[in-house]
């Protein structure tokens, strides 16, 4: 094992390397962490919007996803947007081709 260094600017040195070097392994985790509970709720959101689109009712959406209700009245407004979206190139496609 090392011996710590009897100059005091080499010891303060020291420690503040290993400081920085914690502050920043810190850092990592917190970053991935936050990365790991955005992924999570994606997939709650994803996962709510198929069981919308198979026309499952609210309440086991809200169960299954712990979703919110304010939550799940926007991804019906997505849902039916896009739908009407994908109605209204459908329509132009079918004119631009006759």
């Amino acid at each position: 094992m090392k011996r710590m260094s009897n100059d005091p600017a080499m010891r303060d040195a020291a420690f503040e390397h290993n400081r920085r070097m914690m502050d920043m392994a810190q850092l990592r985790y917190e970053g991935k962490q936050e990365g790991l509970a955005e992924g999570i709720e994606k997939q709650r959101l994803e996962t709510a919007k198929e069981m919308l689109r198979n026309h499952c009712d609210d309440q086991l959406i809200q169960l299954c996803t712990k979703i919110s209700v304010q939550q799940l009245e926007q991804l019906k407004k997505e849902i039916v947007s896009g739908f009407s979206q994908t109605e209204d190139y459908s329509e132009q496609s079918h004119l631009a081709s006759d």
